[in-house]
C-alpha cells in the first residue's frame, strides 16, 4: 500500500474547498508546493506558479514572496546567482515585516547556495543565523532541515563526529514531528558519517532504517541515494559481491528517474565493485557509459573520475599505453576543473558580493530616510510647539495691552464719574433739605407749591443719575477684575462677586 502523507493529504482537502481567488488560496497553494518540494517537485512548480499569479492579481505581497521562494528552491541549480539575489530580496521582506518562519527558511537556503559555490564559510554563517531564528519561535521541523544542512557542511569539511551529532539533532526532531522523509534522510547522513568513523556495522544498521523508511514512502530518489550509499559500506569492508546488488539496484532507479548525476555515480561504484570482484570488461564498459553520461551532462569531476579509474586498470592489465592515454586526459581534466571552479566561485563570489553590498546600501539609504523622516517629524513638532508659544505669548501682549487699555479707560473714566457722582448726591441732599425746610403754611402758597412739586422731581432726579454712575463704575470695576489688573497670580477670590460682575458683563 502506497504512503500517504496526512498533511499533504489535508492540505490537498481543504485546497480543493477553496476554488475561489482567495488569499486563503494563495496561502493554501504555498504551504502544499512546500510539503511537495522533495517528493513532487513538478506539481510543487504548477502550485507556485498559480500562488504567484494570483498574489500579483489580488496584490498580496506575503503570497508573492512565498511563492518567488517556493519556485526558486527548484531553480536555483540552474542560475545561482539569480537566486541570490530573489532570496535576498525575499529575506529583506521577510524580516521587515515581521515573518521569521520565511526568513528561517530563506537563510537555510542561502546557506545551501554558498556551499555549492564553495564558500562554506559564509554558508556555515547563513545556516546557523537560520538555526537561531528557527529557535526562537520553535519551529522543530525547520529546525531539524537546518541541522540536516549543517552536518552536511561538516561532512565536507570531514569533521564526521560534528556531522553525525548534527544529524542525530535533525533525526530527533524529525521523529517529533512525524515527518518521515526529514527522518529518512537524517539516518542516511548518521550512516555516511559512521562510515568515515570506521564504524561499518553501525552504519549499515543507520542505513537500513533510512531505506525502510524510504521504501513505505515509495521516495525512489532517497531510496536510490541509500541504497548506493549501502554498497559503498560493503566496499568499504573489501565486501565486492555483497555491494554490487545495491549499486546495480540504485543505478535501475536512477534510470527510471532520468537522473543523470546519480546515474553516472552508480555507475562509477559499481564499476569499482565490478573490477574488484574480477569482471573488468563489465566494470570498463560501466565506466565508459558514465564517461558518456558524464560529457552529455558537462560533469567534468565524473569524467576525470572514470578516466582515472580506466588509467588504473589498463596500467594492471600491462597496457600503458591507453593507461598514459586516460592518465593525461584525467590530469588535462583535473586543470580544468581546478580553472573553472576557481572562476566560477570567483565569478560566483563576485556577483554574490556585489548584489549583497547594493542590497546593504539600500538598507543605508532606507535607514537614513527613516532617521531623516523621524528627524523631520521632530522638526515639525517643535514648529507645531513654537506657533502654539508664538500664540500664547500673542495672547497674552494682547491681555496685557487690554489690561492697559482698561487701566487707562478705567482711570479716565473714574475721575468724571466720581465728580458726576458727587455733584448729584450734594443735589440730592440739598433738594431734601429745601423740602424739609418748608413751613406747613408755605406750602400752601401757589409759590412754595410749585417749589414744593419741583423739589421732588429733582432729587428723583439725581437719584437715577446716582445709580447709572453706579453701575457705570461696577462695569469698570468688571472690566478690571476680567483683565485681572493688579492682582496676584493666587488669592482668595469672592465666588458670587465674580459671576456677579461676569453677567454684568
Amino acid at each position: 500500500m502506497a504512503y500517504i502523507n496526512p498533511r499533504i493529504t489535508k492540505l490537498g482537502a481543504t485546497l480543493e474547498n477553496h476554488t475561489d481567488s482567495s488569499i486563503t488560496r494563495v496561502d493554501l497553494l504555498n504551504d502544499l508546493a512546500w510539503e511537495l518540494w522533495t517528493t513532487d517537485p513538478e506539481r510543487a512548480m504548477e502550485m507556485s506558479l498559480e500562488a504567484a499569479q494570483l498574489a500579483e492579481e489580488l496584490s498580496y505581497d506575503r503570497g508573492i514572496m512565498y511563492a518567488k521562494v517556493n519556485v526558486e528552491m527548484k531553480e536555483w541549480r540552474t542560475s545561482i546567482t539569480g537566486s541570490v539575489a530573489i532570496f535576498l530580496e525575499a529575506l529583506s521582506w521577510f524580516e521587515e515585516n515581521d515573518e521569521p518562519v520565511g526568513a528561517a527558511n530563506v537563510l537555510n537556503f542561502l546557506a545551501i547556495i554558498y556551499w555549492a559555490i564553495g564558500d562554506l564559510q559564509r554558508g556555515l554563517d547563513y545556516s546557523l543565523k537560520s538555526l537561531k531564528l528557527h529557535q526562537s519561535f520553535e519551529n522543530p521541523e525547520g529546525k531539524g532541515w537546518t541541522y540536516q544542512t549543517l552536518s552536511g557542511f561538516h561532512y565536507d569539511l570531514k569533521q564526521y563526529d560534528q556531522a553525525k551529532d548534527y544529524a542525530e539533532k535533525s533525526l530527533e526532531l524529525f521523529r517529533s514531528t512525524d515527518n518521515l522523509l526529514g527522518e529518512a534522510r537524517a539516518l542516511n547522513g548518521i550512516g555516511n558519517a559512521l562510515l568515515y568513523l570506521d564504524e561499518c556495522e553501525n552504519s549499515l544498521a543507520f542505513h537500513h532504517k533510512s531505506l525502510n523508511i524510504a521504501r513505505k514512502m515509495e521516495h525512489d530518489f532517497t531510496i536510490s541515494r541509500v541504497l548506493n550509499d549501502i554498497g559503498l559500506v560493503h566496499q568499504k569492508r573489501k565486501d565486492f559481491k555483497g555491494a554490487l546488488p545495491f549499486h546495480e539496484e540504485s543505478l535501475r532507479l536512477r534510470d527510471e528517474l532520468d537522473y543523470p548525476t546519480g546515474q553516472t555515480t552508480s555507475l562509477l561504484d559499481l564499476a569499482n565493485a565490478l573490477v574488484q570482484t574480477g569482471e573488468v570488461e563489465r566494470g570498463i564498459a560501466s565506466i565508459e557509459k558514465s564517461l558518456e553520461l558524464a560529457i552529455e551532462i558537462n560533469a567534468k569531476p565524473k569524467q576525470a573520475r572514470g578516466h582515472m579509474a580506466l588509467a588504473m586498470i589498463y596500467e594492471s592489465q600491462g597496457d600503458y599505453e591507453k593507461a598514459l592515454d586516460h592518465f593525461k586526459d584525467h590530469f588535462e581534466l583535473e586543470q580544468t576543473i581546478f580553472s573553472e571552479d576557481a572562476e566560477r566561485k570567483i565569478k560566483n563570489m563576485q556577483v554574490v558580493f556585489e548584489r549583497e553590498t547594493a542590497q546593504k546600501e539600500a538598507e543605508i539609504f532606507r535607514l537614513k530616510n527613516v532617521e531623516l523622516k523621524e528627524k523631520n517629524d521632530q522638526l515639525n513638532s517643535m514648529l507645531e510647539e513654537l506657533k502654539a508659544t508664538q500664540a500664547q505669548l500673542l495672547q497674552a501682549g494682547k491681555m496685557v495691552a487690554l489690561g492697559n487699555l482698561v487701566a487707562g479707560i478705567a482711570h479716565e473714566i473714574n475721575t468724571p464719574i466720581g465728580t458726576i457722582k458727587s455733584g448729584a448726591d450734594v443735589a440730592s441732599r440739598v433738594a431734601e433739605k429745601l423740602l424739609d425746610s418748608l413751613e406747613p403754611e408755605q406750602k400752601r402758597r401757589a409759590v412754595d407749591k410749585e417749589l414744593h412739586k419741583t423739589l421732588p422731581l429733582l432729587q428723583n432726579t439725581t437719584k437715577n443719575s446716582i445709580q447709572a454712575v453706579d453701575r457705570i463704575m461696577k462695569i469698570v470695576i468688571g472690566l478690571k477684575n476680567f483683565a485681572r489688573l493688579e492682582e496676584a497670580e493666587f488669592q482668595l477670590a469672592d465666588i458670587r462677586e465674580v459671576l456677579v460682575y461676569s453677567l454684568l458683563l
